[in-house]
């Protein structure tokens, strides 16, 4: 599937590139209407051949299923479809896709079935704006339910402690607005903390464990001991050169 993101609108256009593609969307264009959900349903495999492929369910049932201490959901009817990329890019705009479905706590929005260069497409989105209705697929608007627009615009009470969503290291623990849930600015001259610090400040403040999925190092505290080593290693690399 080649995937196109385009931020400004906050859509997804998804282009078949086989046959079985062809078939979800026109599947797709049967059983659905205008902002119907595409239920995610996490990663196909932890392999490097399809680590970052994803599952989703099209106009499926849920159901719970419980079998001794285990509770687990599974779908009646309906197709599923595995969305992988072809090219690299395509393959990293499908981890962009995990972020927002799993961090924005959504699936796709099915927009409509358009065509592009003589190929029938489908259009989706995340969520759309609680403010403004504008569609979105950053998984910080989509767990907030407010795009960077109107946060923009808010008149912010920052009263609210807990998990941040944002920005290169994608979270952190600090105190956010209890209207848009951005995170307080830095006073003047203050020192942005690098990501692993804002990692280990989610698993002391929050208890909450940050694992790497391509570690190792595979945890912060792995990580920060790493650097200390190598730092350690150069140091004595450089004195024994002098």
């Amino acid at each position: 599937m080649q995937i196109i993101r385009d931020d400004k609108q906050g859509l997804f256009t998804l282009i078949p590139s086989d046959a079985a593609e062809r078939a979800m969307l026109n599947y797709a264009a049967i059983k659905l209407n205008p902002n119907d959900k595409i239920t995610y349903n996490g990663q196909v495999s932890a392999s490097d051949d399809c680590r970052n492929n994803l599952r989703f369910q099209i106009a499926s049932i849920p159901m719970s299923i419980t079998s001794g201490n285990f509770t687990y959901t599974c779908y009646q009817g309906g197709m599923e479809f595995i969305l992988k990329g072809d090219l690299e890019d395509d393959k990293g705009q499908i981890s962009y896709l995990r972020d927002m479905c799993y961090f924005g706590k959504t699936g796709l929005t099915f927009l409509n079935i358009v065509e592009l260069d003589g190929e029938q497409v489908i259009v989706i989105t995340g969520k759309y704006c609680s403010q403004c209705n504008q569609t979105m697929i950053t998984p910080r608007e989509c767990n907030t339910k407010v795009c960077d627009g109107c946060a923009d615009m808010c008149d912010h009470i920052f009263d609210n402690e807990g998990l941040l969503l944002g920005g290169e290291s994608h979270f952190s623990a600090g105190v956010g607005c209890s209207k848009c849930c951005r995170a307080k600015p830095l006073p003047e001259g203050g020192r942005e903390k690098s990501i692993v610090e804002k990692h280990l400040d989610v698993e002391k403040k929050l208890g909450i464990t940050v694992i790497y999925k391509d570690g190792p190092p595979s945890t912060p505290k792995e990580l920060v001991k790493a650097e200390r080593i190598i730092r350690n290693y150069t140091k004595a690399t450089q004195k024994q050169k002098q």
